[in-house]
């Protein structure tokens, strides 16, 4: 992800939340150089559906770059209309990214939206997101809902880093996101881990 670096006070930019390796310079408006690579996303959702919380995640030809994270940290009734900022690698720039947000309520997955977003050098690019009300997950039904993961419906959902499951084959090394650090599972987690105290694994 872009470095703090990156984030300059000197454009005033109204957002929800500014994904990043640190956040910006405070309140609900973010300054944000105008330069720089990522998403200008904007979420909407009908007021039908109580949102407290976003989890959003970017991917790049099925590969995770970014997250899920969950915004904010503290869950607020977000506004039907909410703005945020993606920061991304500059080397990302003349890939196509999948941008997935799913709304939530207390925990709960209520509304999820997906866009693809052609990512340009030094730019913000606009990128629209309509949060669409989920149906009720059915496992089995050959699709992965916004309440499923590997670990409560392997039919639907293939494993995947950030998902909050712990899959065959993920470890903490792979995925400290999903998975604790356990001795034994072929994964040497340095520097908790050592010879001394997990020979198995180091």
């Amino acid at each position: 992800m872009t470095p703090a670096a990156a984030i300059w006070c000197n454009k005033r930019f109204p957002t929800l939340l500014l994904i990043a390796s640190v956040w910006g310079c405070g309140g609900t408006e973010t300054t944000v150089n105008p330069n720089a690579t990522g998403v200008d996303l904007t979420i909407r959702h009908t007021e039908s559906a109580t949102v407290d919380q976003v989890r959003v995640s970017v991917d790049f030809e099925g590969v995770r770059i970014y997250g899920p994270t969950f915004v904010p940290e503290t869950p607020r009734v977000l506004g039907t209309v909410e703005t945020l900022v993606i920061l991304l690698d500059e080397d990302r720039s003349g890939q196509t990214v999948s941008v997935d947000v799913a709304g939530y309520n207390d925990g709960v997955g209520l509304a999820e939206g997906v866009t693809d977003v052609a990512i340009l050098a030094q730019s913000l690019t606009p990128a629209l997101i309509d949060l669409v009300v989920a149906a009720p997950a059915s496992c089995g039904d050959g699709v992965c809902a916004i309440n499923e993961s590997n670990c409560t419906c392997a039919a639907d959902c293939p494993p995947t880093c950030g998902d909050a499951c712990c899959s065959a084959g993920e470890t903490f090394c792979g995925c400290e996101s999903d998975c604790p650090r356990v001795c034994g599972d072929g994964c040497c987690s340095a520097p908790q881990e050592k010879k001394q105290n997990c020979a198995a694994d180091c």
